[in-house]
């Protein structure tokens, strides 16, 4: 009888300890590179429950960033809802993912938590990708064959990626376009002008329904 009582504690003792979370907190520079100083720009809280590594981000100063899923503690592959935040503590956008692809609608909203946009993230997602990316090819070739390059910045030996972030809408239009890594100011007004002059998009289309997608475009300035 003690023995089974023994037997009993020992299993209790290891299902309490495989029970207990990991937490961790990992400190990254402006860039999201991984350091090791205080002179970190954000933060990471770190705990994993139910095989998910589940993270909240910080800001240095406090406020909250993002919150999400991973897989695995190397963070590489997303899982489950995300949210990132505005840095008054409203949210500012959420995704759902699986395997580490959107999945549905992402929601955008404004400081005030106003929802102010409904998108599909992933082009894999909608009824008619095949077009859509078919023409994400041909707006490529557009970009080379338009592009101007500023005389200042060529003069200046500037040059670099400019990624842009647009919404393609229910008409096929390209509009709300978002400068998400700038290179100079001429090359981003370029970047956008070219952008704005491709007028052959097909509607998107998500469960049968006309809907709107975001989509980010490198546009590259080589001299």
């Amino acid at each position: 009888m003690k023995h089974i009582i023994l037997i009993i504690s020992f299993i209790a003792i290891i299902c309490n300890l495989s029970a207990q979370e990991y937490s961790d907190t990992i400190f990254f520079d402006s860039a999201w590179k991984e350091i090791k100083s205080d002179d970190f720009a954000y933060y990471r809280v770190v705990k994993e429950e139910n095989n998910l590594f589940h993270v909240t981000d910080y800001r240095k100063s406090g406020e909250i960033q993002m919150t999400g899923g991973y897989i695995s503690e190397k963070f590489e592959s997303r899982e489950g809802e995300f949210i990132w935040f505005h840095k008054n503590g409203n949210k500012s956008r959420l995704t759902n993912f699986s395997n580490n692809q959107p999945i549905g609608y992402s929601y955008e909203y404004d400081k005030q938590g106003n929802l102010i946009l409904r998108y599909i993230a992933d082009i894999k997602s909608l009824d008619n990708a095949k077009s859509i990316i078919k023409h994400i090819r041909k707006f490529r070739r557009h970009l080379y064959r338009k592009i101007k390059y500023p005389k200042y910045c060529y003069n200046n030996n500037i040059d670099g990626n400019v990624v842009v972030d647009f919404v393609i809408n229910k008409e096929g239009k390209a509009v709300d376009y978002t400068i998400s890594k700038t290179v100079h100011d001429q090359l981003d007004a370029e970047a956008i002008r070219v952008i704005e002059a491709y007028s052959k998009w097909p509607v998107p289309v998500y469960k049968e329904k006309e809907t709107i997608i975001k989509l980010r475009i490198p546009v590259v300035f080589t001299l």
